[in-house]
């Protein structure tokens, strides 16, 4: 049973990771848009080190949330969305305000599978995402039948 307080700290918690990654995927606006324009070519070897940190600080984002709302459900959830890339979504859904019509040539997953799409994109961060729901279902499920032995 979920009690008020509980429910208040999820949403807060919600909340502070929603604002996290519109910060993120803002800065990460300003790099691609405003120094592409100012004349950044792509490369591996500033994309690989940049998105690793910027991983890294979706992945702070997420234990703070965790943190904050006391769901280690919620943390694994969100771990899901993010390892997807999840936030690309965001990102070009809110400031870049339309989606890539081409490949993606930038994601790893492009050079796994040859191609990668806007709708490979969706589905890709659809899928694990319910697989992190699943993951806590089997989680929950599994504390629960030990509870009954």
């Amino acid at each position: 049973m979920i009690r008020i307080k509980d429910h208040k700290r999820t949403i807060v918690s919600m909340l502070f990771f929603v604002l996290g990654s519109l910060f993120l995927t803002r800065l990460d606006y300003y790099f691609n848009h405003d120094l592409y324009q100012q004349g950044l070519i792509f490369s591996d070897t500033w994309y690989i080190p940049y998105s690793c940190l910027y991983f890294f600080l979706c992945m702070f984002y997420v234990l703070i949330t965790t943190l904050l709302s006391h769901s280690w459900k919620l943390g694994i959830i969100l771990s899901f969305f993010v390892g997807s890339a999840g936030l690309d979504l965001i990102y070009f859904g809110v400031w870049q305000q339309s989606f890539p019509t081409t490949d993606w040539t930038w994601m790893g997953t492009y050079r796994l599978f040859g191609t990668w799409t806007t709708t490979h994109q969706i589905i890709w961060t659809t899928a694990l995402t319910i697989i992190g729901i699943g993951v806590v279902y089997l989680i929950k499920r599994n504390k629960s039948d030990k509870h009954e032995m």
